[in-house]
């Protein structure tokens, strides 16, 4: 089994993920404050998860629900209200092998670089699919951090069991070169 087919099967079971992450809370929050109120934007919202981060924009903007796992999306369509569902797509697929021709105002991809097989390919994708004058919000632990190396010795400790594969680590500087 490859890395892609281990990240879903760990996804898969969103009861283990969701109520175990107290981290979407704040992800969300700071998402909130740094594009405050949108209208009439196209936006897409990778490794969407519940689709917490991104429901409360959906009554005035078309956004596109992203994630590998079909159980997430499940998630996502049950915490959107009803009436504004014409204003969802959900996409199931590994963002690598995601196709599209549409580009979108806002791009959001938080906590993906951690499980994706390939990060050069991931940064590529987003800027293709982010309009020139768009925004990419990208949240990932950089390597180079204390905080990101206390996580991995604490991975390496504790976690062996917790995902079924190596999870990435990558380095500002790389992030910067690729999406300059």
């Amino acid at each position: 089994m490859g890395k892609t087919e281990k990240v879903k099967e760990y996804f898969d079971k969103t009861d283990d993920y969701i109520k175990a992450n107290p981290i979407i809370s704040i992800r969300k929050k700071i998402i909130k404050e740094i594009v405050g109120e949108l209208k009439d934007k196209q936006i897409i919202d990778i490794g969407c998860g519940n689709g917490e981060l991104t429901k409360e924009f959906i009554s005035n903007n078309r956004i596109t629900f992203l994630d590998i796992s079909e159980k997430m999306l499940d998630l996502v369509k049950l915490n959107i209200p009803v009436e504004h569902l014409n204003h969802a797509s959900f996409v199931n697929s590994d963002i690598l092998n995601f196709k599209t021709d549409q580009t979108f105002d806002l791009v959001i991809c938080a906590g993906v670089i951690a499980h994706i097989e390939d990060i050069t390919g991931l940064l590529y994708k987003l800027k293709e699919i982010t309009k020139d004058d768009g925004i990419i919000i990208l949240q990932y632990s950089a390597s180079e951090k204390l905080i990101s190396k206390f996580n991995q010795l604490r991975n390496r400790l504790f976690n062996k069991n917790k995902y079924n594969y190596n999870i990435n680590f990558t380095s500002s500087l790389f992030i910067k070169k690729l999406l300059d």
